[in-house]
This record gives structure tokens, C-alpha cells and sequence, in this order.
């Protein structure tokens, strides 16, 4: 991608992100010699010329005879976007009442995009004001969600994060994390990985990821479906805490079925009584 189209993406029209590249690779110029380089006509030069100063793009420098046009560094543009849409934000929380914007009902929607459900994520973890559970794999713990989950641990008493990985290297900076170490069995019920994330029982993010990446994502703050979000990971960690505390390990060799629970296993398993 060209330089013009990456200032653009930063609101420049395609004319101011001319004039600011000409300034930058040739050092400053008149108004006329800023037209000859970056290709603007004159007659249009001045006006955005000014329109930069007064962002702050462009600064001048006037003599008796000559007006002088420098483009400031990329750092000090860089900066001053950044303090624009603080600036933008601040506004926008002032003048809208936040509560109420972003109520939300309790329907069941989806998401279609990877960044759009890691950005629901860290939304949630941020929002967060009194417990917070998550279960998820190696591969979606990125430096972010990790990040905001150390904040999240920070913050809260409540916090539960089981972690999954298929390697079990369980390779993580977070303390106090489950380390699941049934993934095998775990991928074959699933048929594939997950990440489930429920926040102070009112909200709850579900994605599920095949071998192509995620494929689908639902997002709700139906209380119902937080509860049941909230239940299963919980029973996930009562189950490892559990089996984490046995060490007889004959004991361990008769607990290798414990995911066997249905009907057709009951008569294989001489520790399950008939009523």
C-alpha cells in the first residue's frame, strides 16, 4: 500500500496526503513549488495548504518576500490523530449518556468476524466488576487477550481461566491458571476448539474455531444462558481441582473413563451400583 493510501486511511483526501509527501521528501517550499512537486494545482494548493496548518500538519514560515510551508515529523502527525480521536471520544462519552447507548437486550446475536469478537472480548474483560470466567485455547491467547486478563486478575477476587492446549506446554505469563490436560478427549466430544467467556453472570461470548479458523461466535446478555456459561466452566474447574488433588495413581488409571458417563458404559463400570 502506497504511502498516499495509508495517510487517506488517516482522513487525508488524496490532494492534502500529496502536499504533506512533497513537503516531507523535499523539505520546504513556496506554495508554487509545493504545487510543481506534489502535483496540485495551484489553484487548489493554498487552501490545503491552510487546511493542514491549521491541523497542525503544516507549519509556515513568513518573510517579507516568501511564505515557507514544512510538514511536521510523522511522530508529531501521529500524535496529534491520536489526541484528535481522544479528544472525539471524550466528547461523545460527554454528550451521550453511555448507560443507555449501550444497554443492551437480551437477544442472541452473532458475530462474522475474528476482530470483532476479539474486541467484544476485551471489551467484556474490561467491563468486568466482580468476576470474570473464561475457557479458551492456546492459539487465541494472544498478547492482548492476555494482557486483559493479567489486568482482569489485578482487579478481581473472582477470576477462573481454564486453559486448553494441545501440546499441554501451557505456555503463559497469567497466574493461577487451570491447565485442562484432557484436550484429546476434549477435541473429540467438540470437534473442535472453543472459547466461552462469561462476566458478572449478565453477559456471555461463545466461539467456536475449526481448522480454517473461527466459525462461528454468538454474543448475548440473556442471564439464562450467562448462568449455564457460568455452571459449566465452573464444573470444568470443580472436576480438575479434583483430580489435580489425587495423586494415588491407581486410581488415576480407574478414573481414564471418566468422560465415559452415558447409559451403554454403565455395565463396564464395576463402581456404579444398580438401584
Amino acid at each position: 500500500m502506497s504511502v498516499i493510501e495509508l495517510l487517506k486511511n488517516f482522513q487525508f483526501t488524496e490532494s492534502e496526503a500529496k502536499v504533506y509527501v512533497a513537503l516531507s521528501q523535499y523539505g520546504p517550499q513556496t506554495g508554487y513549488e509545493v504545487s510543481k512537486t506534489s502535483g496540485v494545482p495551484r489553484s487548489k494548493v493554498y487552501n490545503i495548504l491552510e487546511s493542514l496548518g491549521k491541523r497542525g500538519i503544516v507549519c509556515f514560515s513568513q518573510s517579507k518576500r516568501t511564505k515557507l510551508y514544512k510538514a511536521e515529523s510523522i511522530d508529531m502527525v501521529c500524535s496529534l490523530m491520536e489526541n484528535t480521536i481522544q479528544e472525539t471520544r471524550t466528547k461523545l462519552k460527554r454528550e451521550i449518556e453511555l448507560d443507555s447507548y449501550f444497554r443492551e437486550d437480551e437477544q442472541i446475536w452473532e458475530l462474522n468476524d475474528w476482530n470483532l469478537v476479539k474486541v467484544r472480548c476485551l471489551e467484556l474483560l474490561k467491563q468486568s466488576q466482580k468476576q470474570v470466567l473464561i475457557q479458551l485455547w492456546s492459539q487465541e491467547l494472544n498478547d492482548e487477550i492476555e494482557q486483559a486478563l493479567a489486568e482482569v486478575q489485578r482487579r478481581l477476587k473472582e477470576v477462573l481461566i481454564i486453559l486448553y492446549d494441545e501440546k499441554q506446554e501451557y505456555k503463559t505469563n497469567l497466574k493461577c491458571v487451570y491447565r485442562h490436560g484432557y484436550e484429546k478427549e476434549k477435541l473429540e466430544d467438540m470437534n473442535g476448539r472453543w472459547l466461552l467467556l462469561t462476566i458478572d453472570g449478565q453477559a456471555m461470548l461463545y466461539v467456536t474455531f475449526d481448522e480454517k479458523g473461527m466459525s462461528h461466535a454468538i454474543y448475548t446478555r440473556k442471564k439464562e444462558m450467562s448462568f449455564f456459561a457460568r455452571e459449566y466452566i465452573m464444573h470444568d474447574a470443580y472436576c480438575l481441582k479434583i483430580l489435580n488433588q489425587i495423586e494415588d495413581l491407581p486410581v488415576m488409571d480407574r478414573l481414564k473413563d471418566i468422560r465415559d458417563v452415558f447409559y451403554k458404559n454403565w455395565e463396564r463400570n464395576e463402581w456404579m451400583e444398580s438401584t
